[in-house]
């Protein structure tokens, strides 16, 4: 094991540029543009669903959190009938072990490479949960071969990733559902009305947090499991690694992979995606972010502890339209997680409160003119069960599945997914860094230079 470069060494020893770091990881440039110019789509493997038709599902990446996506779609399948866990993908046999478990797939339907699951003709949606450096290959590979995705957030882990799959998504015309659940949360888009309509005036900033504590550092309570069940003939190293830097088989990266710079964003991608995202919906016309800034450190060590990441973290993101979005956490203090501290998007007008429910307050100089179109002093919104007119899917897998048949929008669509990452991913370089991040627009690139695109 390597012993760990503090962020004060990295940035005296880089000489690469933030935006460098930006387009160099994961992938060697040669890989991305094998990437990027993939096959044609194979339309034969589309199978075109009829309205009672069951959707057939593949499950890629069967580690703790697929196990939401797959007990949703086991309990669905026996209570609705209208879908079916088709077969599971892992490079861990404890995992394919517990998959297998999960949906009751037989011993044929489990497989190793996850092509091999999406060239299937019987498959109609791909659920995709791996660490963050997978995330793109493994949805455009499923793209490729007609199936709609839904794909665990962060949508992908560089910038050129999530804009090959924005394009890929919107070439194929399939379905792709980012996997953050709190998109689905009513609140969010019941404030883009609100907003839409003037009641704050203009949008100016919004502040929120995601914050957990854990005394051991976060992400070492994930377990490990022994030699006796993960080892290198049970675990295969070599395709974990993919096109991420080469090391020697090391079983806290593999069980552990969000502490590590090769394979995640830390806090930026494990968290503030779910808080970032649906603030982009609530202010509506999601943007690109034109300047970010970011902060923080490891301020309180645990011994012997080997995260490359930060405990507490800070970004500030400017957009375009003249306003900013600032989130900010820590692992070492619990208070902002959920909604323990109210999320605010402040206008020239009044405050949206996010608690659930959705709360309007005025400003003093706009008391009597919120008043005289509202009739009440401040507006409270209770989300309910409809949304303009309509029910609405507050599951976030059931929403994805109303989009496969093509009764409903998804929530998180890929447009979406990409804005928020440029967003995520320019925070952790101007961390790792120490420098401004911006992103050109004209050329849908990452810089650390002011451009006026």
């Amino acid at each position: 094991m390597t012993n760990k470069t503090s962020r004060r060494q990295f940035i005296s020893q880089s000489t690469l540029s933030a935006a460098a770091l930006t387009a160099s990881a994961p992938l060697a440039k040669a890989e991305t543009e094998s990437m990027v110019s993939a096959p044609a789509i194979d339309t034969s493997k589309r199978r075109v669903l009829g309205a009672n038709d069951r959707i057939n599902f593949g499950f890629i990446g069967m580690g703790g959190r697929m196990g939401s996506h797959t007990s949703y779609a086991f309990k669905r399948q026996k209570e609705q009938g209208d879908v079916q866990c088709v077969a599971i993908c892992d490079i861990y046999d404890k995992n394919k072990k517990r998959g297998q478990k999960q949906t009751g797939v037989e011993d044929k339907n489990i497989h190793h490479d996850y092509r091999e699951l999406c060239s299937r003709s019987d498959i109609d949606a791909v659920f995709i949960a791996t660490p963050d450096h997978w995330h793109a290959r493994q949805a455009i590979a499923a793209l490729d071969q007609g199936k709609h995705v839904y794909l665990e957030k962060p949508m992908t882990y560089t910038i050129d990733e999530a804009r090959d799959l924005a394009r890929k998504i919107a070439e194929t015309k399939l379905q792709l559902q980012v996997g953050s659940q709190h998109a689905s949360e009513l609140q969010y888009w019941k404030t883009r009305d609100v907003i839409a309509e003037g009641a704050i005036g203009k949008v100016l900033w919004a502040s929120t947090s995601y914050a957990r504590q854990t005394p051991i550092g976060e992400w070492n309570y994930y377990t490990i499991d022994p030699d006796t069940e993960a080892n290198e003939k049970t675990i295969d190293w070599k395709s974990f690694l993919g096109y991420a830097k080469k090391r020697p088989f090391d079983k806290d990266r593999f069980f552990r992979w969000r502490k590590y710079w090769d394979y995640s964003g830390g806090i930026a991608t494990d968290l503030f995606y779910h808080r970032l995202s649906p603030i982009m919906i609530a202010i509506g016309q999601p943007e690109f972010p034109s300047r970010v800034m970011a902060g923080g450190g490891i301020y309180s060590p645990v011994d012997g502890d080997i995260r490359d990441v930060p405990d507490t973290y800070f970004t500030s993101v400017e957009f375009p339209g003249k306003y900013a979005i600032l989130i900010g956490s820590s692992m070492l203090n619990a208070t902002g997680f959920a909604n323990g501290q109210p999320q605010l998007i402040r206008g020239t007008k009044g405050t949206v409160y996010l608690e659930g429910k959705v709360r309007i307050v005025p400003e003093r100089p706009y008391r009597d003119e919120f008043k005289k179109k509202y009739n009440t002093e401040e507006l409270v919104i209770e989300p309910s069960g409809e949304y303009q007119g309509k029910p609405w899917t507050s599951s976030h897998q059931g929403n994805f599945i109303n989009a496969v048949r093509g009764q409903e929008a998804v929530h998180f669509d890929a447009d979406l997914g990409y804005k928020a990452m440029v967003a995520i991913r320019l925070g952790v370089d101007a961390y790792r860094s120490g420098q401004v991040m911006y992103f050109d627009r004209s050329r849908e690139k990452a810089t650390n230079r002011v451009t006026l695109a």
